[in-house]
């Protein structure tokens, strides 16, 4: 949607899908063009109905109901953004322990308003983004704290954000400078926290301000061969009694071209702070945790001959101070260094211009210095798309296995698109055909046996069937 033209993209369009579970999703919009001024409006609205799990008393519930507005008018150099959406999710869950909800809501309204203004080699950006949302959980018991039963738990809040960017970029010689500011102010103020109906008692931090100065060289060292270097310094300043701190951030890379390679290599120091929405929710503890710090190398190849892409990434990033959720259900600091490994290899042969077969495998680990435990996923993927006459197929089939949850899995996805005419087209596809795919364990606690029961397992994608339709005006 942000990178759309009129002179390539113009027109309007209906999109129309309901699934085999019952859900639908809507979307119309119209893309034009007057007076050197493109212009996008769009409209969506969307029912993700999820299959139901029974408990001990009702079906859990995690449906989402979400409405969406977006709007885009921009020249050469104006651009100005609204986008706002409105959702209702079922609670799912919650952090009932025996998965039992008696009631639960939750609801959320956000809104972003951006403009931006370039003119010679300077860029000015401005922004609005809101957010208020409504939690309500509630069961006989849903947990118990330090001793005591927790039979409700509701918040309300409204949180804002504005912020403003310049910019200014130039040429000297083989370099290519960007330099410039930025502020953000950050609010949020809750309405209601409560635990068992009583209000529970609010630390004050309900501000911050974060102010940067940023600056990024990057030099040709020939036509095929560029470095960059960029570095960033914030100073935070809070409300609520809590320090003020100083962040910096540092990213270093190196890229190689030619006719048949492709060599990414990068580097980032990022040091990162506790988002204000954190430290009055539920799962703060009093103190503020430190600010964390992330090294990460990053390497990506790419190698083209003929019809065949093959690519390659690895990224190991490690972690200082880490945040995460204690026993007491509290936001701490990991003692410890966090670290996290991710690689994918992808083979993809390409028989035209539309028809390719895809073959890929990607591996995730993780050593999180809180939990004392490491994670680590495996995923192979063989993908192929091709077209006869009018109509598009497209066939995927993945393995995953899980060592942590000592989960595996294994599925099919089938898609099929039939056009019609230039301005009208038919899906239909299905996804977890099979039913065998990766699941999610979710452990259970009786309270009246005191007792643990039988595990929930979810699929992490659920099965279902989805037919649709666009039409183009």
């Amino acid at each position: 949607m942000f990178s759309k033209k009129a002179t390539r993209d113009g027109g309007g369009s209906f999109q129309s899908m309901v699934t085999s579970r019952g859900g639908s999703t809507q979307n119309i919009q119209y893309i034009g063009r007057e007076n050197e001024t493109d212009y996008i409006a769009r409209f969506s609205s969307s029912y993700d109905k999820r299959k139901t799990y029974e408990t001990s008393k009702e079906e859990l519930n995690r449906d989402v109901k979400r409405y969406n507005v977006f709007t885009n008018i921009k020249d050469e150099t104006q651009n100005l953004l609204i986008n706002a959406s409105k959702a209702h999710k079922g609670a799912w869950i919650g952090p009932s322990m025996d998965m039992s909800l008696d009631d639960s809501k939750m609801s959320s309204e956000d809104a972003h308003i951006g403009y931006s203004k370039a003119w010679d080699n300077w860029k000015l950006s401005v922004a609005y983004d809101g957010l208020k949302d409504h939690a309500l959980y509630k069961d006989t018991p849903l947990f118990f704290y330090k001793g005591a039963p927790i039979y409700k738990i509701e918040s309300k809040a409204e949180s804002s954000a504005l912020s403003t960017e310049l910019k200014y970029n130039t040429h000297i010689g083989d370099h290519h400078l960007i330099t410039g500011a930025r502020y953000r102010y950050k609010m949020i103020d809750f309405d209601l926290i409560q635990m068992n109906g009583l209000d529970v008692p609010k630390d004050g931090h309900t501000r911050q301000a974060v102010s940067s100065l940023f600056v990024e060289d990057s030099y040709a060292f020939a036509q095929n061969l560029v470095g960059t270097l960029g570095a960033q310094q914030s100073y935070v300043t809070n409300n609520g009694g809590y320090e003020s701190d100083s962040l910096h951030m540092l990213r270093a890379g190196l890229t190689y071209t030619n006719d048949a390679w492709t060599s990414k290599s990068f580097f980032f120091h990022t040091e990162g702070y506790v988002e204000p929405y954190l430290i009055g929710s539920f799962y703060m503890k009093s103190a503020y945790p430190k600010k964390q710090e992330l090294d990460s190398l990053a390497q990506e190849f790419k190698y083209e001959v003929g019809a065949s892409l093959y690519e390659f990434f690895l990224s190991y990033s490690w972690i200082e101070d880490a945040p995460y959720v204690n026993e007491n259900l509290r936001v701490d600091t990991a003692l410890g260094m966090t670290e996290h490994l991710n690689t994918y290899m992808q083979y993809t042969y390409h028989y035209d211009a539309i028809n390719k077969i895809m073959l890929a495998y990607r591996y995730k680990r993780i050593d999180h210095a809180g939990y004392d435990v490491i994670f680590r996923n495996h995923q192979l993927i063989l993908r192929h798309q091709h077209r006869y006459r009018k109509l598009d197929f497209f066939e995927e089939m993945f393995v995953t296995h899980s060592e942590y949850y000592h989960n595996r899995g294994y599925d099919v996805t089938l898609g099929v698109r039939y056009n019609f005419s230039d301005n009208l087209l038919f899906t239909l596809k299905g996804q977890n055909l099979l039913g065998k795919g990766e699941k999610q364990i979710l452990s259970r606690f009786d309270f009246s046996t005191l007792s643990f029961v039988e595990p929930l397992s979810v699929p992490i994608q659920e099965r279902q069937v989805m037919l649709g339709f666009e039409w183009l005006f």
